[in-house]
């Protein structure tokens, strides 16, 4: 009776040690062996108080070590030396205890791979006995096994490193977690195939059918490549995993034991390696009592070497004009039933690899540009994070690994891009390596920022020589700046400038034609998009300009930024040497109203106001010029939608930056849209309502100054709640109704009298 037994204990916890000890005792072991030197002194006590007779170092373990012994018990180790320790065991016939590493099947993912009719189900069925479920492919969890994103159990090994689904970078969690790899003679995989192609449910059972016999039919599964590809191209397809060091090649023919034909023996070898390499514990004999299982769904006959009891001279001929790679790789020859090579694929040993920190969690840029979004790989998963953020070391990638949700194939992440939006605010997580902001690649350098035009290539600004930086900057593909905020605002800048240089548009020809309308169109529509890359830019800038010179930033759009007495300006360059300190505040304000000037509390919300003004104006000209074409002309609608699309954002981005003129209202006084043709709104803590549309239309772009014009001219009304603003637009209301109603008055009078004057002249 074989004494096979495997069990662990948790050194983090010394009571699991007692108990596992306590266990084997009551089943009958009274010494242990201990391999390497003497084992610790805590393990002695424990193995005492369990009532194990003796405790003792084995050293190397000689040949021969465990035949006065029941017991081996494996010390607290690495996981690279505790798998040693029970890989020396895989010939012997001892229980072993072993401490639970990062090794342990409750803290890996154990990869499935066959190649079709190898025996998968008899693997999933071992599994299942073993006690390891199964998790989802795309969400694969520790103590489970699952399956290659995509492939069910039969991942191609060669086309799925060369597909698109992965990338072959090695950080994947499936070539960092162990894997089995069932295999089988490829012949008699041919005889298992017409048993189950032939029924009626399978794809192929028409072209199988469409062969005169099953002779004829074998012939093709060998050699006809024109459907499925002969035997030789569908067994190379999988046959690569054998080569893999994370991987345990597994026979059909190891595992079918007696009952199919095998070898108990073999059997109980080969569960026992499984045990003892992906360190799951159980009795193997227990586990192949239960392994054999007629009432799979795809079990036929289940013998192993059936190809030699099917197979004609005409098919091992067939096999013969193949090439014999398949067979070699594998250790089969025609004619026999085992693989030469499953005794040294047993006893290899399983080699997982285990990266370091910052080479499993440095981020890597994968696809760029998607939707506005990109797919950062880390870790081996895939994120699809927003452009404009940054993930500035692996602790912050490591952080993200641990708190969002990756997808374990490209595929996926691409998939969810479009979907993908974070719902954090600007400056929480940063979530991006190399990302695109209006066209440009923003990367960091050893002492300042640069952004490379998409359109350059693959250019390492840190490697490049100063002349070709230089050449670079000259021809527009490089800006470089001394901090973030200052690049992105001068990229900003370029945008603009580049959108209203634009062929076609009302700059450069005065009669805007529809090609040049749609163009500019489609570029607003992006910067609508991509003002949500100004947001976390420039959220997160917050400069401390010096009392001695207010002067923050230079020429943004012709603009000056700078801060004085806590006030942000944007003074238009075209003012000359100003000293705002000194103006008067009625000079101030005149200069806003003139828009030479633009403030705010916050640069970047300084800097989003003289942006969008910027493209406000591109779009005024671009509509002036559309106003004679017909009505039904779609180009106006795609400037007017897309303008719509920039001033929601430019909402967001106020929201963002000064929460104080976009603060929510009470619950109960909460502001309204076309009320009686009036917008009700709430502007620096108080209420206006405004016409909904029409050119006095409500702007949130717009000062506070702007709106108490309008309603002293007024268009538009004001009261410090909704409930004023309401009776006063009702007032409004009211007033144009009497209006009207004289009008009404007026006009039928009118009528009347002149019906009463004409009465005598026979009109009726």
């Amino acid at each position: 009776m074989s004494r096979r037994k495997l069990a662990f204990y948790d050194p983090a916890a010394p009571g699991t040690l007692s108990a596992a000890l306590r266990e084997s005792v009551e089943q009958g072991a009274s010494s242990a062996l201990v391999p390497g030197a003497a084992p610790p002194s805590w393990m002695e006590q424990r193995a005492r108080e369990a009532g194990l007779r003796t405790l003792r170092p084995g050293g190397t373990l000689p040949a021969g070590a465990f035949e006065s012994c029941d017991l081996v018990v494996i010390p607290p180790g690495d996981t690279d030396t505790v798998a040693g320790s029970l890989h020396a065991l895989l010939g012997e016939d001892i229980a072993v205890l072993a401490p639970v590493t990062d090794g342990h099947f409750s803290r890996r993912v154990v990869y499935l791979l066959s190649i079709p009719k190898a025996g998968t189900h008899m693997m999933l069925r071992l599994f299942e006995i073993m006690g390891l479920p199964r998790s989802p492919e795309r969400h694969p969890q520790p103590g489970s096994w699952c399956t290659v994103v995509g492939y069910q159990y039969h991942p191609p090994c060669r086309e799925l490193f060369a597909g698109d689904w992965f990338e072959p970078v090695g950080r994947q969690l499936f070539l960092r977690s162990p894997g089995v790899f069932v295999y089988r003679h490829p012949l008699d995989i041919v005889v298992s195939e017409l048993d189950w192609f032939l029924k009626s449910e399978h794809a192929f059972s028409g072209f199988l059918r469409g062969f005169h016999n099953d002779d004829d039919r074998i012939e093709a599964l060998i050699a006809n490549g024109s459907v499925m590809g002969t035997i030789r191209e569908r067994v190379m397809r999988h046959a690569g995993w054998i080569h893999f060091s994370n991987v345990c090649p597994v026979s059909y023919e190891e595992l079918v034991g007696s009952r199919g034909q095998g070898s108990d023996s073999e059997q109980a070898d080969t569960i026992w390696a499984l045990q003892l390499k992906l360190q799951i514990p159980g009795d193997p004999a227990a586990f192949a009592a239960r392994l054999y299982d007629p009432g799979s769904a795809t079990f036929s006959k289940g013998r192993i070497g059936r190809h030699i009891e099917r197979f004609s001279p005409r098919h091992f001929e067939a096999v013969s004009r193949l090439p014999s790679d398949f067979l070699d790789l594998l250790g089969y020859v025609p004619g026999r039933t085992h693989s030469s090579r499953s005794t040294v694929l047993r006893e290899r040993p399983l080699h997982v690899k285990q990266l370091q920190f910052d080479q499993l969690y440095t981020p890597r840029l994968v696809r760029e540009g998607l939707a506005g979004d990109n797919i950062v790989e880390i870790a081996g998963r895939y994120f699809a994070v927003r452009q404009g953020r940054s993930l500035l070391s692996s602790s912050d990638a490591f952080e993200m690994a641990r708190t969002e949700e990756g997808f374990a194939a490209i595929g996926d992440a691409i998939e969810a891009a479009p979907r993908h939006r974070s719902d954090a605010p600007a400056g929480a997580t940063p979530r991006s390596v190399d990302e695109t902001f209006f066209g440009f690649r923003v990367v960091r350098l050893v002492t300042d920022w640069a952004a490379v035009r998409l359109s350059a290539g693959d250019v390492d600004l840190n490697a490049a020589d100063t002349g070709e930086v230089a050449r670079l900057e000259a021809e527009g593909l490089v800006v470089r700046a001394g901090s973030e905020p200052r690049l992105l605002a001068a990229v900003l800048e370029r945008v603009v400038e580049a959108i209203w240089e634009l062929p076609g548009s009302p700059a450069k020809h005065p009669v805007a034609g529809g090609n040049g309308i749609t163009s500019i169109a489609t570029r607003l529509a992006r910067i609508a998009r991509e003002i949500d890359d100004f947001r976390a830019g420039m959220a997160r800038w917050h400069p401390e300009p010096s009392a001695a010179n207010p002067l923050v930033m230079e020429g943004f759009l012709g603009f000056n930024l700078v801060c004085v007495d806590t006030r942000w300006l944007a003074v238009d360059q075209s003012l000359g040497p100003t000293d705002l300190r000194e103006m008067r505040a009625d000079t101030r304000n005149s200069l806003e109203r003139q828009a030479l000037i633009v403030s705010g509390s916050r640069p970047g919300l300084v800097l989003g106001r003289v942006l969008i003004r910027a493209l406000s104006r591109i779009v005024a000209t671009c509509s002036r010029e559309l106003d004679g074409a017909s009505p039904r002309d779609h180009r106006r609608d795609d400037v007017s939608r897309a303008l719509a699309e920039v001033k929601a954002r430019w909402r967001d981005l106020e929201a963002d930056l000064e929460p104080a003129r976009a603060s929510p209202p009470a619950a109960d006084d909460a502001g309204e849209s076309d009320y009686f043709g009036f917008d009700i709104v709430h502007v620096a803590g108080r209420w206006f309502g405004v016409p909904s549309a029409g050119r006095d239309a409500a702007d949130p772009s717009q000062s506070p100054d702007a709106f108490a014009r309008m309603v002293r001219t007024g268009v538009a009304v004001a009261g410090p709640t909704v409930d004023a603003v309401r009776v006063a637009v009702l007032g409004i209301v009211i007033g144009r109704m009497r209006e009207r109603e004289q009008i009404v008055e007026d006009t039928l009078a009118g009528v009347i009298r002149e019906i009463r004057g004409h009465r005598d002249g026979g009109i009726k």
